[in-house]
């Protein structure tokens, strides 16, 4: 399988970057709560939060749609938020949103 970059690493970097300062203007005085969606979101999930400036939970969920390779349309949680939720900002990291 041949591989097509499509986006430079620098590109990426660039746009976290681009991405935490604008979570740093929207919950300047909050705290945040990142959930990634594992596995994909995982890396993602981290090198943002690096970004930010406040006081951040990391936390994780693992799902699922898919049953013998097809998607059922509902979701199956495999892992849920070790954290609460509730009455918190959250921000979901994912990285197929399908």
């Amino acid at each position: 399988m041949d591989k097509k970059v499509l986006l430079s690493s620098a590109a990426v970097e660039k746009r976290i970057a681009e991405l935490g300062d604008e979570l740093n203007r929207f919950y300047r005085g909050c705290e945040l709560t990142v959930i990634a969606v594992l596995n994909g979101g995982m890396f993602f999930a981290v090198d943002l939060a690096r970004r930010l400036d406040f006081p951040v939970w990391m936390d994780s969920v693992a799902v699922s749609s898919y049953v013998n390779d097809k998607s059922s349309g509902k979701l199956f949680f495999r892992c849920c938020p070790k954290l609460p939720v509730s009455g918190r900002h959250i921000l979901l990291v994912d990285d197929v949103l399908d």
